[in-house]
């Protein structure tokens, strides 16, 4: 019998209008892809850029999932849609039992204000989680949010973020060899994550 791990994570998008309708979806939930194996958790996350971006910003839906390590020294992905318009997201991921989480990943839809950048939501959950997380912005960059940035986020003084403002991350290029650790624990992680209202 295999041991089945869940976790469940809420995203958020700034929304583009007046009219999104928070959590209409009820828990997005996303299924690993054993089928295709990565390399590289940036390997992992591109593919996932190249398979779902122009449907992100052509239809305004969220895709969100987690990377998982398969035991084999490879990355497998899960992969979850929201509704569309909707501004958050919360999802569910399942985790097969020879498998390690290492990061998550999303979309923010279609370009509005703020979707560029992480939103409150997306840093509590590096914060909560322990694990590097993820965006594909609009226009098709790939950023990351890793967990060695949380010191900076909701301290005061030079170069610190309020932790109630989006925050920008770091650039991640695809195919250029950069210091990509995976952050590893073994300690149980949270079963919900719930982030600040909102912003815009």
């Amino acid at each position: 019998m295999e041991r089945k791990s869940w976790l469940m994570a809420v995203l958020l998008a700034v929304p583009c209008s007046s009219f999104a309708s928070p959590n209409t979806c009820g828990v997005v939930r996303t299924s690993v892809d054993r089928q295709h194996a990565y390399a590289s958790v940036i390997a992992a996350v591109d593919a996932m850029r190249r398979e779902h971006l122009e449907r992100s910003v052509r239809s305004d839906r969220e895709f969100v999932g987690a990377i998982v390590e398969n035991g084999a020294g490879e990355y497998w992905v899960s992969v979850g849609s929201g509704c569309s318009g909707q501004n958050t997201v919360t999802f569910a991921v399942q985790v097969p039992a020879t498998a390690m989480l290492a990061a998550f990943w999303h979309t923010h839809g279609a370009a509005a204000a703020s979707r560029e950048l992480f939103s409150p939501d997306d840093v509590d959950l590096v914060r909560t989680t322990g694990r590097d997380f993820y965006l594909i912005t609009p226009r098709g960059e790939i950023r990351v949010l890793r967990t060695g940035d949380m010191a900076r986020v909701g301290a005061t003084g030079a170069g610190r973020v309020p932790a109630s403002r989006p925050t920008i991350g770091h650039a991640v290029k695809p195919g250029v060899v950069t210091d990509a650790r995976v952050a590893r624990q073994n300690g149980a992680l949270p079963s919900e994550s719930r982030g600040d209202a909102p912003i815009g």
